[in-house]
């Protein structure tokens, strides 16, 4: 339960970045506003929240289906990946589930969308 209050935490492999270059707004207007969009949406619910910045993360929108877009955050232009390690988790791919199909089931493509967003970082980290 502490670690949903407070985040898992990651390994840290060397010095947390100081990555303050802005970042250049999309050319597109259409492009700048649903990026904002997206942005106000994470801030409303609370995934992103004021306070202080120790190191910024880059972002850009890349195309969900005909007419959305996903926002992904680039830890790796700030330096943040390459300061974290965390072990490898596989996840299973449909070849794999088909070993536990039984005549009579149902399996379904679902989009969990902001799921990850809801697994906090831990408190170390939230300022990078």
């Amino acid at each position: 339960q502490l670690y949903a209050l407070l985040g898992q935490p990651h390994f840290q492999t060397k010095d947390l970045p100081n990555f303050r270059q802005r970042q250049r707004p999309p050319q597109d207007d259409l492009a700048r506003s649903v990026m904002k969009s997206k942005v106000d949406k994470f801030r409303g619910r609370c995934y992103v929240v004021s306070g202080d910045v120790l190191s910024l993360i880059h972002m850009f929108a890349v195309d969900k289906g005909l007419h959305d877009k996903r926002m992904v955050f680039d830890a790796t232009a700030s330096g943040l990946n390459d300061a974290l390690w965390s072990p490898h988790f596989g996840l299973p791919t449909v070849r794999c589930t088909f070993r536990s199909l039984t005549p009579g089931c149902w399996q379904c493509d679902m989009d969990v969308g902001e799921m990850f967003l809801c697994f906090w970082l831990h408190v170390v980290l939230r300022r990078y």
